[in-house]
């Protein structure tokens, strides 16, 4: 776990930008929008307002991405197995 979590939280915040890049001029108007929704009865799945604006704003380094899903499914694995545990 020591070492899933080293991968995923930088220790260099200099460079984090080279990974994951917010657009934050996208995001204009997304508060107003929110505030006009009723998150709490409606869930994500049925809404996805939120990940519309993700969709156009967050841009993450292809090969960053993959090397932390893989990294979080042997994470989830491991905890499966009981391989972190032992």
């Amino acid at each position: 776990m020591k070492q899933y979590a080293e991968s995923i939280i930088p220790d260099n915040y200099e460079n984090i930008h080279e990974n994951i890049f917010i657009d934050n001029k996208k995001l204009d108007g997304f508060l107003v929008g929110l505030l006009n929704r009723d998150c709490a009865d409606t869930g994500c799945g049925n809404c996805c307002y939120c990940e519309g604006f993700m969709e156009k704003a967050v841009f993450i380094n292809k090969d960053f991405r993959d090397r932390q899903l893989t990294s979080a499914d042997e994470l989830e694995n491991g905890l499966h197995s009981s391989r972190h545990w032992l």
